[in-house]
């Protein structure tokens, strides 16, 4: 992990909460004023011809806007890339909560697919509020979907014990051979790595899951109120680094991480990558050991 990720981690846990919010905001807008400002010709060129975001496609997006300099609107962002796909396009977003203790949300919370927010960022909380989205009822990875193909995303996450197993979005994204980029962010937060480890199960070097199923008390769109099983995270995973992995494993086709004008970005071809992954994996090369 990068220095300065640790440095932020152990801010984070020695700060009082609005101290550290305070002293975030100061870093953000001074990293801002070194940064490249985009214009909405110049981001829209730079989804199409440095991120690879093509017409018809389907686009996992995460984000952090507060690390983008933009001299237009930032909730004009999704419209952009939806110009970009059109509409057979499709894009979804993580709008999962950060539960520490999934034990005592499992037993006191319902999470409510209708007003329970996400806690992934501003665009993925705009999207999830709009008519036309559709959100997943998997307690531990939420996903919400706008476009051509977002209700067959989201329809069967529930059904599956993996938050990112075979009946999840992130598996359905490699069927559709559809992409990742990240706007602000590097690959350290690309959360499709999970993938592989759920469909491989058993057959990955490592343990990336509890060794139980959890129940959640999950409420629908409609009020009715259902009981959903899910495996939730093991320790082992908080170890990792994705982008030092990518960089020595994935070829920059397949998987990348750019700097772009002081910003961080990254592109990611699922089907590719998790082809990749999968043959690493096997081989004992991982996020975790890489």
């Amino acid at each position: 992990m990068s220095i300065l990720y640790s440095l932020n981690s152990r801010l984070k846990q020695l700060l009082p909460k609005s101290f550290y919010q305070k002293v975030r905001g100061y870093y953000f807008s001074f990293l801002k004023k070194r940064q490249k400002k985009f214009s909405r010709e110049e981001f829209k060129a730079l989804l199409q011809e440095r991120l690879g975001v093509k017409e018809g496609v389907d686009v996992f997006i995460h984000s952090s806007i507060n690390q983008i300099n933009l001299d237009f609107p930032y909730y004009e962002i999704v419209a952009i890339i939806q110009e970009v796909v059109g509409e057979k396009g499709t894009l979804l977003f993580p709008v999962w909560k950060n539960i520490k203790n999934f034990e005592e949300y499992a037993k006191n919370q319902v999470f409510d697919v209708k007003r329970t927010t996400g806690d992934m960022g501003i665009l993925p909380e705009l999207v999830r509020r709009r008519k036309d989205a559709h959100r997943s009822l998997h307690p531990v990875n939420s996903i919400v979907a706008i476009g051509y193909n977002a209700e067959w995303y989201i329809n069967t996450h529930h059904q599956d014990i993996y938050p990112a197993g075979y009946k999840s979005p992130f598996y359905k994204l490699i069927e559709k051979k559809g992409m990742i980029i990240g706007l602000g962010v590097s690959s350290r937060y690309l959360s499709f790595s999970h993938c592989i480890e759920d469909i491989m199960g058993t057959e990955f070097p490592l343990q990336t899951r509890s060794s139980e199923a959890l129940t959640f008390k999950v409420k629908k769109t409609d009020g009715e109120l259902i009981e959903v099983k899910s495996l939730v995270p093991h320790k082992n995973i908080v170890d990792r680094d994705v982008p030092k992995f990518l960089k020595k494993h994935i070829p920059k086709e397949i998987a990348e991480d750019l700097k772009i004008g002081g910003t961080a970005f990254f592109t990611v071809q699922a089907k590719e990558l998790a082809e990749r992954m999968i043959e690493l994996g096997k081989k004992g090369i991982t996020i975790y050991n890489f």
